[in-house]
């Protein structure tokens, strides 16, 4: 009988795809209306920070 993974690890997951989706829709918002912005230097933290989060959906 397969066991169904706890809700706290569905709602997380669940969590993080809709996170990782919004920031995708915000790119494109930010590359339509600003792309002035977007040339600006981004710190490699916060590259890291977007990227743990879109690995893990």
């Amino acid at each position: 009988m397969l066991e169904r993974e706890p809700s706290f690890t569905r709602t997380h997951r669940s969590y993080v795809a809709n996170l990782a989706n919004a920031l995708s829709i915000n790119r494109k918002i930010m590359e339509i209306h600003f792309p002035e912005e977007l040339s600006l230097p981004i710190s490699r933290g916060d590259l890291s920070a977007v990227q743990a989060v879109m690995e893990q959906a």
